[in-house]
C-alpha cells in the first residue's frame, strides 16, 4: 500500500511539474518581446536581436539596462507589473547606460515569439529530462534506482524552465524554486551514485551523513540565494551566487568518483563495465558543460560579466539524461531496450533520409512547374507523408489480408 502511495506521488508530482512548465512557457509568451537580453545580477546587455525592437532603437551589446518606463530594473515588482502591461507594438521609454552616461531610447515592442528570444532552449532541454525521468521510472518498475533518477530529473527541469524571463521577470517563486532545485539536482544525483550501477554497502550512521553531507549544502546555498536575491541584483552577495553555481560541476564531479569508486570495488564484473561505459560516455558528455560553467562563474568572479553565454552552456546537458536514462533500463527494465534504441535509430535515419529525398523532389518539381514553394507547406506536406507511411507500414498485413480475401479468395 505504501509503495503503491509513494508511486502515485511521484507520478503526481512529475505531471504538477509539467503543468508548472506549460504554464511558465504561456506567461512567457504573453509578454511582449523587447528584442534584448540582459543579465539579471548586473542588468548588462549581452544580446541584441538582429531586426528586433531594441535594435531599432539603438541599443548595443554592452549596455546596462536601468529603467523601463521609468521602472528601475531593479525593482522587482513593479518593473514585472509594468511589463505585463505593455501590449506589443505599444512604445515604452528605455534607459540604459553607455560609457558612463545615460541613454534614452525609445522601444517599440512585438510580439513574443515561440523561441521566446531564445530562451525557449531551457524549455526543450527541460523536455528532454522531463521525458528522461518519467519513462525511465515507468520502464525499470517504480523501484529505488528509478524513483531517484526522476527526483532527479525533475529538479533539473524546474531548475531549468526557470532559469528565463520567469526568473529574468522577477517573479519571486520562481527564483526560489530554481535555486532550490538546482541544489536539489546536484545532491539527487549523488544520492543516485549510492545506489547505480551498484548498491554501495554502507553503515545507517554513514549513509545517513552522506546524505546530510550531499543535501546539506546545496539546499542551504540555495536557500541563502533566494533570500538575498534582492541584493545579488545590487551587486552585494554576487559572491554567494556564484559559490552556488560552483556546486553544481562539484557535484558531478563526486558522480564521477562515485563512479571509479565501483570500478575499483566491485565484485562483479559486469557491473564494473557498465561502470567503465558510463565513466568513460557519460561523464565526457558532462565536461563541456562543467568546464564552461566554471569557466564562466570564475570570469564572472573576476570581471563581473559573463564570458559564455549560459544557454550554451546549458545545451551541452541535452544528451545526459538520455545516457544515463539508457544506462539504467539497460541494467534492468520490463523494455528490450537495445532492441528499441536500435530500431529507433534505424528508423530515425530512415526517415532522414526520406525527408532530404522529399525536399530534393519538390525542390526539383517545383523549378520544372515554377511554383513557388512555400516552407510551412513544405513542412505540412512532409510530416503528412511521413505520417502516411508510417501508417501504411503499420496497416500493411491488414491491408494484404483483405486484399487477398476479396479479391484472390484467399483465406
Amino acid at each position: 500500500m505504501r509503495k503503491k502511495l509513494s508511486q502515485g506521488l511521484l507520478v503526481g508530482l512529475a505531471v504538477l511539474v509539467l503543468i508548472c512548465g506549460l504554464r511558465a512557457y504561456v506567461y512567457e509568451r504573453r509578454l511582449p518581446a523587447l528584442g534584448f537580453l540582459w543579465n539579471n545580477t548586473g542588468g548588462k546587455v549581452y544580446a541584441v536581436h538582429r531586426d528586433g525592437p531594441a535594435e531599432a532603437a539603438g541599443m548595443r551589446v554592452g549596455d546596462v539596462f536601468l529603467e523601463m518606463e521609468g521602472v528601475p530594473v531593479v525593482e522587482r515588482e513593479r518593473f514585472l507589473r509594468t511589463w505585463e502591461a505593455v501590449p506589443p507594438g505599444q512604445d515604452v521609454s528605455i534607459v540604459v547606460e553607455r560609457d558612463g552616461e545615460y541613454q534614452f531610447l525609445v522601444l517599440f515592442t512585438a510580439p513574443m515569439s515561440p523561441q521566446l528570444e531564445g530562451y525557449a532552449v531551457y524549455y526543450w532541454i527541460a523536455l528532454v529530462f522531463w521525458v528522461s525521468g518519467v519513462v525511465t521510472y515507468l520502464a525499470r518498475g517504480h523501484d529505488r534506482v528509478s524513483a531517484l533518477f526522476l527526483l532527479f530529473c525533475l529538479a533539473a527541469t524546474v531548475g531549468l524552465f526557470t532559469n528565463t524571463n520567469v526568473n529574468l521577470s522577477f517573479v519571486r517563486w520562481t527564483g526560489a524554486l530554481q535555486r532550490v532545485s538546482t541544489g536539489w539536482a546536484g545532491a539527487g544525483l549523488l544520492h543516485l551514485a549510492l545506489h547505480f550501477p551498484e548498491e554501495k554497502r554502507l553503515r545507517p550512521l554513514t549513509r545517513t551523513l552522506l546524505l546530510a553531507f550531499f543535501y546539506g549544502p546545496g539546499l542551504l546555498l540555495g536557500g541563502l540565494n533566494t533570500y538575498f536575491y534582492p541584493r545579488q541584483l545590487q551587486g552585494e552577495f554576487t559572491w554567494l551566487f556564484n559559490v552556488f553555481f560552483l556546486w553544481v560541476p562539484l557535484c558531478f564531479v563526486g558522480w564521477a568518483a562515485a563512479l571509479l569508486h565501483t570500478i575499483r570495488r566491485a565484485a562483479d564484473p559486469e557491473v564494473r563495465r557498465q561502470a567503465r561505459e558510463m565513466a568513460a560516455g557519460i561523464t565526457l558528455t558532462l565536461l563541456p558543460f562543467a568546464a564552461l560553467l566554471v569557466i564562466n562563474v570564475l570570469y564572472h568572479m573576476a570581471f563581473h560579466r559573463t564570458l559564455v553565454d549560459v544557454r550554451l552552456a546549458v545545451t551541452t546537458l541535452l544528451v545526459f539524461p538520455m545516457s544515463l536514462g539508457y544506462a539504467i533500463l539497460k541494467q534492468r527494465s520490463a523494455w528490450d531496450v537495445e532492441v528499441l534504441v536500435n530500431r529507433g535509430l534505424v528508423y530515425l535515419s530512415l526517415g532522414v533520409i526520406l525527408l532530404f529525398a522529399y525536399l530534393v523532389l519538390v525542390i526539383v518539381l517545383g523549378r520544372l512547374w515554377g511554383v513557388a514553394i512555400s516552407w510551412s507547406a513544405f513542412v505540412v506536406g512532409a510530416l503528412a507523408a511521413l505520417i502516411v507511411a508510417f501508417l501504411a507500414l503499420v496497416l500493411r498485413p491488414t491491408v494484404q489480408a483483405v486484399v487477398r480475401r476479396l479479391f484472390f479468395r484467399e483465406y
